[in-house]
């Protein structure tokens, strides 16, 4: 027989085409997985980058915007250099981006920004920088919003977070794809298995049908020559040469029988141990099997540290707020790092912070430690860096034999280079490794970027606070709605009179509402409701006003409403309305007509009575005590009308700060004494009374302006006392001053009129009170001189009980 037919040479080829289809397999699928890494790894860097690279150009746009507002704002050419300069960097990280992209959707982004950077740097900077150093603030306004430029800068910026947005995506796909892969190559993996042990079958059930068959005959034929039977023994030229020399041989068996035995014993021995080996490759098999658990296991550790990741960066996208930043990142970086205790702080004034695992002294401890060593390390490095330590006291707790502590610090590097927080993480049961150092280097970027995205929105918020606080100031209730008359923004002054708390409160708030609240104080609420609605319905441009009155605080006030339509980019956006209050400008034109009135009169009477008089003495011939008589009349006539003029050019001076005072040290009583001498003639019908408590009366003033204030006053307490009545002037010393009360039992003034005795032109409206004659001015003129000598006057009075003045000046010590 030949050897190509020998059981042997069959059973190693069978067993090395098997051992050949499996390294293969293994070799295939290793690769496979080299593949999938180093193909995720490119991928993954170059997205990074690009990544690095559009965050680049949006945070240039960014700053170069808020530079060249700030310039506008504040005049600042320091700010309009940094925003030009802002071009070289973004024409670099242009040329990177252009280096590295070959998609379409990139390429057009790259061309975007390059006709963006044409559009803002030669057309859009320079033409603001001409417009405002022509002082053309107008036309700088009407070039940003109403010509479009406002609009492009804000399309730019959404398409560029757009982009940012797709390329974030790119490197969450690039994660699935290598998920779905390394899947792939598990179910890869579980077929190929299932091949190996089915050829391993099918190697095994061939060798057993090529022996199995032959010596189940020759058994059965060994069985019936053991009983003794003849029987002719079948031949097997197509098997194997062992089963053919057997069935040849198997005439000589009983007398071989012996050697025969043994020669099937050794045979047999050598199945078995063939059998061993099988069992032992398949063990081998087992072993690989779970080496790849184990490598699916990695992979799922890694998928859940870039589910971790993943949170970290959404959390990070997620708040705007400070510390809730803070604390996202200690808690998420503590994850990542596998950190018992951690810390991270801002290297700012305020030196906010966030930890994990620490005491309140221990944070206190940090924010003092400015001149460590370690924080100087990542000052100088600006890299991570790992230490081994002994633990401290508190870190060991019941622990008895030394234990070691891992430090990793991390620096926070913003854009510019400077070193703006860092942060600190401990753990006892491992040390930090190289790759866990890229690790926290890699997010803390992210941080890096993050905080950057705060502080701007910190900044845009406090600005919009600005512009709020400033039209707060504004003593007008501002309103600002859209076309359907919905609050955008409001003032204070205009949360006052709707009676809301704060702007805020009034934000969003409808038309139904807002008026509704308005109209609460309005009597004639219909016909204010429509003037309201007109203003919305009008499509005439220009302003719109009208006035209402509304009771507010108790009092009744005039308002004057302006109204002028808001557009941008040449669209209607809503409606300033303007709500000013004119109630002392509407008294005030009231008072105003009525003293043209009053002066009409004052003057025309004298004034007749001079004329009169005149007139009789040219054209008639008159006794000298007639003429004595007439002249007499003419002469206080004309005294009248001097001291009409005299109080006008009074308040004039008083008004102009130009009345002077010529101040000497006098006895008031004196002072007083004589204002009453001029009212002598008046004395039957309304007798004056002295009482003087003090013997402190000296004063310093001046004598002629105070003589004028009690000449008033007293006036008053006889014009205002028709029917006549005791007029009690009292003085006494208080608290330092001298007090001096003129009281009269006249007619009395209404209370709600008392506040407004001393406005210039003030009348009482009461019919018995304007029967008698005067212009309004007295008070005002005696309030004036009062201060002007650093005193005091106010008045007490009840209607038909009469009136008190009351005036204090202070002692001459």
């Amino acid at each position: 027989m030949k050897w190509k037919n020998s059981i042997t040479k069959q059973f190693l080829v069978m067993n090395g085409i098997f051992f050949v289809v499996l390294a293969i397999g293994l070799i295939t699928l290793l690769m496979y997985e080299v593949s999938l890494s180093r193909q995720f790894v490119a991928d993954n860097l170059k997205l990074k980058e690009k990544e690095e690279i559009v965050q680049s150009i949006e945070y240039e746009y960014n700053q170069s915007i808020l530079q060249s507002r700030g310039y506008v704002a504040f005049s600042n050419q320091l700010m309009l250099e940094d925003a030009r300069s802002r071009e070289r960097i973004i024409n670099q990280e242009i040329e990177r981006l252009a280096n590295l992209v070959k998609e379409e959707h990139d390429l057009k982004f790259v061309n975007t920004v390059t006709d963006f950077q044409t559009f803002y740097f030669r057309e859009y900077l320079p033409q603001i920088e001409v417009l405002f150093e022509q002082d053309a603030i107008e036309e700088i306004h009407d070039y940003i919003i109403n010509q479009g430029a406002s609009q492009k800068i804000v399309t730019f910026r959404e398409y560029v977070k757009e982009y940012r947005g797709d390329v974030n995506q790119e490197v969450r796909n690039n994660i699935d794809r290598l998920y779905d892969r390394l899947q792939v190559g598990q179910l890869l993996f579980g077929c190929y298995v299932l091949f190996v042990l089915a050829l391993l079958f099918a190697i095994t059930w061939k060798l057993i049908r090529k022996i199995g068959k032959p010596l189940r005959v020759l058994a059965e034929a060994a069985e019936n020559i053991t009983k003794g039977k003849h029987i002719k023994l079948p031949s097997f030229p197509k098997s194997t040469r062992e089963i053919t020399v057997l069935s040849d041989s198997f005439n000589t068996m009983v007398t071989t029988l012996q050697y025969k035995e043994e020669e099937l014993v050794g045979q047999n021995e050598e199945l078995i141990a063939q059998q061993d080996e099988l069992i032992a490759q398949q063990d081998e098999l087992q072993a690989q099997q779970e080496q790849l658990q184990d490598t699916l296991h990695l992979v799922e550790e890694s998928k859940e540290e870039l589910e971790v990741r993943n949170t970290f960066i959404h959390e990070m996208a997620e708040t705007l707020n400070r510390q809730h930043l803070l604390d996202s990142v200690i808690r998420n970086m503590g994850k990542v790092l596998g950190a018992h205790v951690g810390i991270i702080l801002l290297l700012d004034e305020k030196k906010t912070s966030a930890n994990i695992g620490l005491a309140k002294e221990s944070v206190e401890n940090y924010k003092t430690q400015e001149n460590s060593v370690f924080l100087q390390q990542l000052k100088d490095t600006k890299k991570a860096f790992a230490v081994k330590r002994s633990s401290y006291p508190s870190e060991s707790s019941y622990h008895s034999s030394e234990m070691y502590a891992f430090d990793v610090y991390v620096p926070i590097i913003a854009f510019n280079g400077e070193m703006i927080a860092y942060m600190q993480f401990t753990r006892f049961d491992s040390p930090f490794n190289e790759s866990e150092l890229e690790t926290s280097e890699a997010l803390s970027k992210q941080v890096s970027m993050a905080l950057e995205k705060v502080e701007l929105y910190e900044n845009s918020e406090a600005e919009r606070l600005f512009y709020q606080d400033i039209i707060n100031t504004i003593q007008e209730g501002i309103l600002l709605v859209d076309v359907s008359g919905k609050v955008l923004q409001s003032n204070t002054k205009m949360c006052a009179l709707l009676n809301y708390p704060s702007p805020n409160r009034l934000l969003n708030l409808s038309f139904e509402e807002w008026a509704t609240a308005l109209l609460d104080g309005v009597d004639d609420k219909e016909h204010v409701r429509n003037q309201l609605i007109g203003i919305f319905n009008d499509l005439q441009d220009g302003d719109q006003t009208f006035i209402f009155d509304i009771k507010h605080n108790g009092y009744q006030n005039v308002i004057k409403v302006y109204r002028e339509k808001v557009y941008r980019q040449n669209q209607s956006y809503g409606y300033i309305l303007v709500f000013r209050d004119i109630t002392k400008e509407f008294e005030v034109d009231k008072m105003k007509s009525e003293f043209v009135s009053t002066v009409s009169h004052e003057l025309r009477t004298p004034l007749a009575s001079v004329l009169g008089f005149t007139e009789r003495m040219i054209y008639k011939d008159l006794s000298e005590e007639r003429k004595k008589t007439y002249l007499t009349t003419i002469f206080q006539e004309a005294n009248r009308l001097t001291g009409l003029i005299n109080d006008f050019l009074d308040v004039q001076r008083m008004e102009a700060g130009k009345q002077e005072y010529h101040k000497t040290k006098e006895d008031m009583v004196k002072i007083v004494k004589n204002a009453c001498g001029i009212f002598e003639g008046s004395s039957i019908t309304h007798p004056i009374h002295f009482h003087v408590l003090t013997d402190q009366t000296n004063v310093l003033i001046d004598k002629e302006k105070l003589t004028q204030v009690f000449t008033n006053i007293i006036s008053n307490a006889i014009k205002y006392s028709p029917s006549g009545g005791d007029i009690l002037i009292t003085i006494s010393e208080q608290n330092q001053q001298l007090q001096i009360e003129v009281q009269d039992h006249g007619m009395g003034i209404p209370e709600n009129a008392i506040q407004h005795l001393f406005t210039k032109f003030y009348r009482v409206d009461n019919s018995d009170l304007r029967k008698i004659g005067g212009t309004g001015l007295g008070l005002s003129i005696v309030r004036e001189i009062v201060h002007a000598h650093e005193g005091e006057v106010w008045i007490n009075s009840k209607e038909e009980k009469g009136t008190k003045v009351t005036i204090l000046l202070p002692l001459e010590n």
